[in-house]
């Protein structure tokens, strides 16, 4: 026993360190990174936090951000803790951005490995009596490998370096096997649940957002089954409540400021043109292409061979077995739903279309498409007798990887290979970089206009536009003026979020309010100044996070608690 999990252990080990194999160097044993759609966005954030931590030791909501150095928000509606705060801190272990974000990647897939396999265990034990032995000690495996290389995870990171969806990706299954568990096994495992919606609420909104809404379609279903007891709904009760208190850390901030300054929020898209011709998606999907009008060959052999055992084989498990059955019709209609021949045009002007994308709702896909593929392969495996469960796990390893490394290289070569970035500088001096500034929490309502002064630094004095460039010294913006007139309006440009302070040299704070386009302004006498401008949360916002950590310190002493008492005695 101890033999074969050394063997699983190892195994993780591997294929997480040749995940990355497609972009390593192997002239230099160097790795390198695609220039992914976002990642002027999270390496702005990243040098952000790597500056905090050493001009401070901890890091801040509302910092400099980005090439043009703005004080900047964005830390608050797009939390740190789970993916820029760990990519920070491990580049400064490997004195390399590039390491650090690969030792991150690393760290994530031996986790990913890890929830997929004791997910899938624990659900294929209560939902698959039926199946033979065999095929339920393949299907965890199975489950992982598929899950860990799936599509959509590997465009996440090769193709939009999107690191707060690529670290939800890894607590979905948490999430949904803790809501099953809640629905099947008096909710022995409900603590996944909420444990995997509040860490999501750590790393990405709009995955929480959604995550919930799927929650509540599943539990729609649910409950026309008649599967919706009293017990069961104050479990789920329970879970909802105990998950906003430990996402209050989260939450609260974003809460806040978007009470007390009308944020500009998300560029919404035309839903509906953004979504896949159903042509192009089968063919890109048939090659495996990495894109995102593609569900990956896997996925899509997965729905075809579904749908084949439903309707013309009568006696499949899949058709025999409900969990297999949700699974295949919860991922055609998500599959449908990616599709121009879905009506997006009638949800445009609802609060869905916060999506921005319907490729977004690809990671639910990828979880229940991967279990019922696994659980297909791991049913037709157990039936060669001839074959050992090591030949199986290092044959499916083989496949996949050189699968997944093809389609990332073919990646590679479309972007071009002499754009890959090696350091910090290769990422600061790329074109991209140098001018992007996302405006996504920008006051709503500015004019072009309005929105260059503040990306530029211009202020104004009396009605008049000044530049006002700002540099940062620790964890402070410092502004220089020289006043002429005896009373002075002050408009900066900087944002005015709830919790900024001003003080001058002497440490004196000034009384602000809020400009017309949302930044601070003050009134001052002639004279000349040096302003530190700095953040220091409210009350609610400062304390919010200790009030959800330590509530998850007592919660996970209790689970410990809980599951010890229910071990099985000798």
């Amino acid at each position: 026993m101890k033999k074969e999990r050394f063997f699983i252990l190892f195994l993780w080990i591997g294929l997480s360190l040749l995940y990355m194999l497609p972009i390593v160097d192997l002239t230099g044993w160097h790795v390198a990174l695609i220039r992914g759609d976002d990642y002027p966005f999270h390496f702005a954030r990243i040098f952000g936090v790597m500056d905090q931590l050493k001009d401070t030791g901890h890091t801040q909501a509302i910092a400099k951000f980005g090439e043009h150095d703005i004080f900047y928000g964005a830390n608050i509606f797009y939390p740190t803790l789970t993916t820029v705060l760990p990519i920070a801190l491990l580049s400064f272990v490997f004195q390399s951005v590039i390491g650090g974000v690969y030792g991150y990647l690393f760290l994530m897939n031996l986790l990913t490995f890890y929830i997929a396999y004791k997910c899938a265990k624990y659900i294929s034990n209560i939902a698959l009596s039926q199946i033979n032995m065999r095929a339920k000690q393949y299907l965890p495996f199975i489950f992982s490998f598929f899950y860990v290389f799936s599509h959509y995870r590997m465009i996440c990171f090769y193709q939009r370096f999107d690191l707060g969806e690529f670290f939800v990706l890894t607590m979905y299954p948490l999430v949904f096997a803790g809501f099953y568990s809640i629905l099947k096994d008096n909710g022995t495992k409900k603590y996944w649940l909420i444990g995997g919606l509040a860490l999501i609420s750590y790393s990405h909104i709009l995955s929480l957002m959604l995550a919930v809404v799927v929650l509540a379609v599943l539990f729609v279903v649910s409950l026309i089954k008649k599967m919706i007891t009293t017990q069961v709904f104050k479990q789920l009760v329970f879970s909802a409540v105990m998950t906003v208190l430990l996402s209050f850390g989260a939450l609260a901030p974003i809460i806040y400021e978007m009470f007390t300054l009308h944020i500009r929020s998300v560029r919404i898209h035309d839903l509906a043109s953004e979504a896949a011709n159903v042509g192009v998606m089968l063919a890109s999907s048939s090659v495996n292409y990495l894109s995102y009008m593609s569900i990956g060959i896997v996925l899509l052999f997965t729905l075809i061979i579904g749908v084949y055992q439903v309707i013309w084989k009568k006696e499949s498990f899949v058709r025999k077995n409900k969990l297999l059955r949700l699974c295949l019709w919860v991922s055609l209609v998500i599959t449908l739903m990616m599709t121009s021949v879905f009506p997006w045009h009638l949800l445009q002007q609802t609060p869905l279309s916060i999506i921005q994308f319907p490729f977004r709702l690809m990671p639910f896909l990828s979880v229940f498409g991967s279990f019922l593929g696994a659980a297909i392969l791991a049913d037709s495996l157990s039936q060669v007798t001839t074959l050992s469960r090591k030949r199986v796990i290092l044959g499916l390893s083989v496949g996949i990887l050189i699968m997944s490394t093809l389609s990332v290289n073919s990646l590679m070569i479309r972007r071009s290979l002499n754009k890959l970035m090696y350091s910090k500088q290769d990422i600061v001096t790329t074109r991209r970089y140098e001018r992007s500034v996302n405006k996504d929490y920008f006051p709503a309502g500015l004019t072009d206009e309005q929105t260059k002064r503040i990306k530029d630094k211009i202020g104004q004095v009396n009605q008049e536009e000044v530049p006002m460039p700002y540099q940062f010294k620790r964890h402070a913006a410092i502004i220089e003026l020289t006043l002429t007139d005896p009373t002075n309006t002050v408009i900066t440009p900087i944002i005015g979020y709830s919790g900024i302070v001003v003080e001058d040299e002497h440490g004196r704070r000034i009384k602000t309010t809020l400009s017309s386009e949302r930044t601070l302004s003050f009134q001052l006498p002639k004279g000349d100044y040096q302003l530190s401008i700095y953040y220091d949360p409210p009350f609610l916002i400062k304390y919010s996070m200790v009030f959800s950590g330590i509530l998850a310190l007592f919660y996970s002493v209790y689970v410990v608690k809980i599951q010890k008492r229910d071990l099985p005695q000798p």
